[in-house]
């Protein structure tokens, strides 16, 4: 019998039998949580596909950690319940559609070294196994198996966290929505005081400009004379106002414009967001080609790129800025950091190199330095 359910019988004359022995769910009635009676009534009530024992099992109020023993007991797999930190990592969600997952009662946790972690209800199915593997593209599964309610909440969890944010973060599309715009907000907010600093910046020059006039009035009326004290503060204090007055001014004359190129969208999405809390003006991408053809049509002051990415790779994208743009600054970063890459990328003109993981202090520290330079 399969999943404790109830089975024709060998002939059409027969009638259906539920031996409660072959059912995955004997443990339950060896512990006394339930009678063999209440345990085939259930499975008598499950005839319908569209019910599983499993779920009237629960609304009988049978605890949920006996019948993941019992389904973890009966196919030899570690069971495992819905938490907030399981998600599907988003280098696999473009791979697998949920929709489907949801269906099929599986859900990928992680894959290393060609053995993907995966979540699923019915390990016994060996097509289904096989597809997992092919979608995947890995040999090798390590099971672990859970209730489809649990598997489902993984899955809508999963859809719902934005990347890089943490677990318990963009629980719903209106969430998502309200942080992007909250982010977008922030932005907004960094560049309206950036203006209005060069406004107060212009104010001081302006001032600055207006004591110098009348000092040099002053001066060339009078003379130098009783009121030479009063030109003379006038004349000074105009320059030191005009002078604080430019240093204000200049950085709203022009915000600096950084493009991200990093295979991982996570990574570029990170870097986009730490980096436009300073105030410059970021664009990420995850590929080379459509990064390339954003050059074209506007000028950055730094590039920063992943070495190793699918088509287009760091080097070509260094060689096409420093051969279209001599003055834009190049950074380079990579999970593949070895002397021969480095070697090759300065031999390329590279402004500066940082394996991976790269740290955010030491990367907006070269980002200023290049700026400056």
């Amino acid at each position: 019998m399969a999943y404790g359910r109830i089975t024709e019988g060998e002939s059409a004359g027969k009638p259906q039998v539920f031996r409660v022995e072959d059912s995955m769910f004997q443990r339950l009635v060896d512990r006394g949580v339930l009678t063999g009676v209440e345990l085939e009534e259930i499975s008598r009530i499950s005839r319908s596909p569209a019910e599983q024992v499993e779920r009237l099992l629960l609304t009988k109020g049978i605890p949920k950690h006996h019948i993941l023993h019992c389904l973890s007991s009966h196919y030899r797999f570690p069971f495992i319940e819905y938490d907030e930190k399981l998600t599907v990592p988003e280098n696999l969600s473009a791979q697998v559609d949920f929709n489907e997952l949801k269906k099929r009662l599986w859900c990928p946790l992680g894959v290393r070294a060609g053995t993907a972690k995966v979540v699923i209800f019915n390990p016994a199915e060996k097509s289904l196994l096989e597809a997992i593997k092919r979608i995947l593209r890995v040999d090798t599964l390590k099971l672990v198996v859970a209730l489809p309610s649990d598997i489902t909440r993984i899955l809508e969890n999963s859809g719902d966290i934005n990347p890089g944010f943490p677990d318990s973060a963009g629980r719903t599309r209106l969430a998502k929505l309200r942080t992007w715009l909250a982010n977008e907000r922030v932005l907004l907010a960094q560049y309206r005081t950036t203006l209005s600093k060069g406004r107060t910046g212009l104010a001081f020059i302006r001032t600055g400009v207006a004591f110098i006039s009348i000092g040099l009035v002053l001066l060339r009326i009078f003379g130098i004379g009783f009121l030479t004290m009063l030109e003379a503060l006038l004349i000074v204090g105009g320059v030191i106002m005009a002078v604080d007055g430019v240093y204000w001014y200049l950085p709203a004359r022009k915000i600096d414009k950084i493009m991200v190129i990093d295979g991982e969208n996570i990574v570029g999405k990170m870097v986009k967001a730490v980096l436009e809390q300073d105030g410059y003006r970021v664009e990420a991408f995850v590929s080379a080609t459509p990064a390339l053809a954003r050059l074209k049509e506007e000028k950055f002051d730094i590039v920063i790129t992943d070495l190793k990415m699918k088509g287009k790779d760091g080097m070509e994208v260094l060689r096409t800025v420093k051969g279209e743009s001599p003055d834009t600054k190049v950074i380079m970063i990579t999970a593949f950091a070895n002397m021969d890459s480095a070697l090759e990328a300065m031999r390329g003109k590279v402004d500066d190199f940082f394996p991976k993981p790269v740290k955010m202090k030491d990367l907006k520290a070269s980002i200023g330095r290049l700026l400056k330079g």
